[in-house]
């Protein structure tokens, strides 16, 4: 059903004749008898059209070269702000198998491996994967996982990142200049694409060592998409137990680093203009520490899932929607038992103290974006958008030291809580230039925060920022 410009029709006479934008050719052919013409054009099957005595106009359908009749033919291409190209202000993007070989390197096998390798980025300690963007905060990264502003992005309080290169289809470091698609950041944006499902066959990874052990699953849905989980198990124990037998520096290790996640991808496409996409993470991480004066252990728990669905309402149009939520849970528990001796004027007395901590932090996060991306032709793009962010944070600390010094029994308690509602709402536009020599972007973003706490609340003048 399309035009094609360009195709050559071939006379018996061995006479050509080229289709014009409407794909027609006129030609003169003998009364007195039918005629065979063939038509070609580059990347289809040679047609064939036979002519008769009778009649003035004709048609024939091409058909693309080495394509299996009842199969679908599905044609990608980048969209605006895809993970694909490097722009001014952008650390060279990583994708596919330049990715994989970077983050696989190492202990921990992590994305962060490869983002460390990138123009700007610097480390603040060799035990953390936490970068510093161009001198930046290392707390200041903000990273976005399918959309979703992950809150948390690391395991063991900042040691590796939660992105399994296993489940990464590309990375996307954006510093000193960003999009006005996205906000809420200082330093650096990292925005993790996750790997699609293949859509026609089974595919089934698999790994372990003495630490770790690591799977991955894809199933497709009869050639329109697919549903992939991975998982990763870690479990220094053995590392640890190992080192108990040749040294007693390591015994106040109770339970050792210990991690556990799982990824999740799915899409499924309706039709050549519709498709629903599904992602997820769920992960938890902890350490168990025991001494003589005392013990404590912090746990870690998070995950969020989106859901999302992608429209083209025209060839030259793009929207997005996606809903998320999402959950993270910090515990560290802290127990302590101490006797000093202290002069109280010219007597020594013994103190003997107990001091427990309990410090819980838990966030409930929802997200709502929606993206429309419009090709106006000339290399130019229009980008219109609005995202919502909802967070309910609760602090809960309590301290309690009970004792006795040189005036008696000793107690003390303090009880420190959070509960508040933060409300981020933002909306921008963007005209995207992406010519051959050079590109830019003019946009324009408003934000707008609106934090409820107990008896009071904040908000801020929305605002535009260019």
């Amino acid at each position: 059903g399309i035009p094609l410009e360009g195709a050559v029709i071939h006379s018996p006479e061995r006479r050509q004749y080229e289709c014009d934008e409407s794909g027609t050719a006129a030609f003169a052919v003998p009364d007195d008898r039918e005629i065979l013409v063939q038509i070609t054009y580059p990347g289809y099957e040679t047609g064939r059209l036979r002519i008769p005595l009778s009649g003035n106009s004709f048609s024939v359908y091409l058909r693309l070269a080495g394509v299996i009749e009842n199969s679908e033919l599905v044609i990608e291409a980048s969209v605006p702000e895809s993970a694909g190209s490097a722009k001014a202000g952008r650390s060279v993007a990583l994708e596919g198998e330049r990715l994989r070989r970077t983050a696989e390197i190492g202990f921990f096998e992590n994305v962060m491996t490869s983002i460390k390798l990138l123009p700007g980025v610097g480390y603040a300690g060799l035990f953390d994967a936490k970068p510093s963007i161009r001198g930046g905060d290392p707390d200041s990264l903000t990273a976005v996982f399918d959309g979703f502003y992950v809150e948390n992005p690391y395991h063991w309080n900042g040691l590796m990142s939660i992105f399994d290169p296993q489940m990464v289809d590309s990375a996307k470091l954006s510093h000193g200049v960003f999009s006005a698609r996205y906000g809420h950041t200082i330093s650096g944006l990292l925005e993790i694409a996750s790997k699609k499902p293949d859509s026609n066959q089974v595919e089934l990874e698999a790994g372990f060592s003495t630490t770790s052990l690591k799977a991955r699953l894809s199933i497709p849905f009869n050639g329109k998409g697919g549903i992939q989980i991975a998982g990763n198990a870690m479990w220094l124990q053995p590392v640890v137990g190992v080192a108990k037998l040749i040294t007693e520096r390591v015994d106040f290790v109770a339970t050792a680093p210990y991690l556990l996640n799982s990824a999740f991808s799915g899409n499924y496409r309706f039709n050549k203009d519709l498709e629903l996409n599904l992602s997820g993470f769920i992960g938890f991480d902890g350490l168990d520490i025991v001494l003589p004066s005392g013990a404590s252990d912090f746990s870690t728990g998070q995950g969020f899932v989106t859901a999302g669905v992608l429209w083209n309402p025209a060839a030259n149009m793009i929207f997005r929607a996606r809903a998320s939520a999402g959950f993270l849970n910090y515990q560290f528990d802290f127990n302590r038992e101490s006797e000093e001796s202290v002069l109280y004027g010219a007597i020594w007395y013994i103190e003997h103290m107990n001091r427990i901590r309990a410090f819980e932090n838990s966030t409930g996060n929802y997200q709502l974006r929606l993206d429309f991306d419009w090709d106006i032709g000339h290399d130019l793009f229009v980008s219109f958008g609005a995202e919502e962010r909802y967070s309910r944070y609760s602090v809960n600390n309590k301290e309690v030291q009970i004792g006795n010094d040189f005036s008696g029994p000793v107690e003390f308690s303090r009880v420190f809580e959070i509960d508040n509602d933060i409300s981020f709402l933002s909306a921008w536009t963007a005209l995207e230039y992406t010519g051959r020599n050079f590109g830019g972007e003019l946009g324009l973003r408003l934000d707008h925060l609106y934090y409820i706490g107990k008896d009071f609340t904040i908000q801020t003048v929305p605002v535009f920022s260019p």
